[in-house]
């Protein structure tokens, strides 16, 4: 594996002592979800913070209802225009609130109001995201990380790098890692671009929230890989409660999450990622991959029949074994 050392980027992500951890993410990442989850019940601290807009914190218990079924997603209405937050059954998101209400711990939205979405200067139209991920598949880093390690474009890097190693039981090495590559994406991003994004903005509110909180308990927070370099020694005030957002929680689709803002928001391909995240909590850790990717040509396969499109038996059996070559080769 061909990422740069720890020793690259010096980030503090885990402070015992002051009872901060930071869990850097990928949105929709079953890898980054597994890690988040070990971490809160090896932690178990007083208070789980999560990157979502502030004001959907209402949404927390409908979110957490036994009878809600992922994909869902918070959207947000504003004078004809709509802001969604998809969380998946994989979502790192999702699972932390799970695993903060399995251990007692209380959850918080951290981020700024999602009535702050609509402000942003290419929202006048159309459906917004309320996270932002390009980053993670585009500009000089990726580039120059695909290169060193053979990979096509950034969403195979990261399926290289970090999907790879779901189940793996070491969340501190796995987080690590994930925040060292992250802080990489973020020194290769302009001063000018961070700040059009409205990414300082989101950290100092951020940043205010887990001071407030730390002040009177342990904290894990949980927020996009992105912001965490920003976010290991956080300070100041988090802005006041902007009230109730005019908001719901809503069914969801993968093929909805698939095509949502150019999916800006996360991995794509969101079903063929609940299959390995299931694939592995049903093996309590590193999944079976050959079964797993024969069950995904067969899932495939009978797709293509359903479509009135059969596929050959020996058809499937070279496809298998290619598949199976090339995972080798990686």
């Amino acid at each position: 594996m061909m990422m740069p050392t720890a020793e690259t980027f010096s980030l503090s992500l885990f402070q015992p002592d002051r009872g901060l951890w930071i869990a850097p993410i990928r949105q929709h990442s079953p890898a980054c979800a597994w890690a988040v989850r070990a971490m809160i019940r090896d932690v178990r601290p007083d208070r789980v913070l999560i990157e979502a807009p502030s004001d959907m914190a209402h949404l927390i218990d409908v979110i957490l209802d036994p009878r809600t079924r992922p994909p869902v997603a918070g959207v947000a209405l504003q004078d004809g225009r709509v802001a969604y937050m998809p969380l998946s059954l994989h979502s790192p998101e999702y699972i932390a609130m799970q695993t903060a209400q399995e251990v007692g711990a209380e959850i918080r939205f951290i981020d700024l109001s999602a009535s702050t979405l609509f402000e942003r200067p290419h929202a006048t139209s159309g459906q917004l995201c309320v996270v932002d991920e390009v980053p993670f598949d585009s500009g000089d880093y990726v580039r120059a990380m695909c290169a060193r390690t053979g990979c096509r474009d950034g969403f195979e890097l990261w399926d290289h790098l970090f999907e790879a190693r779901l189940g793996q039981g070491d969340w501190q090495k796995f987080l690590q890692d994930v925040g060292v590559y992250c802080a990489g994406l973020r020194a290769a991003t302009s001063t000018q671009k961070i700040e059009a994004r409205g990414d300082h903005r989101r950290e100092a509110a951020m940043a205010g929230h887990m001071a407030q909180a730390l002040a009177s308990g342990s904290v894990v927070a949980v927020v996009g890989g992105f912001h965490a370099p920003a976010l290991v020694a956080p300070k100041g005030k988090a802005p006041r409660p902007s009230g109730r957002q005019n908001s719901y929680l809503v069914r969801y689709g993968h093929a909805a999450m698939d095509a949502l803002a150019g999916y800006s928001a996360g991995l794509p391909l969101p079903g063929y990622y609940e299959a390995l995240w299931r694939a592995a909590e049903v093996a309590g850790g590193v999944p079976d991959w050959d079964t797993l990717h024969g069950d995904v040509v067969e899932a495939f396969t009978r797709t293509c029949l359903d479509y009135g499109h059969p596929v050959s038996l020996p058809a499937k059996v070279e496809t298998l074994r290619i598949a199976t070559a090339l995972a080798r080769m990686r």
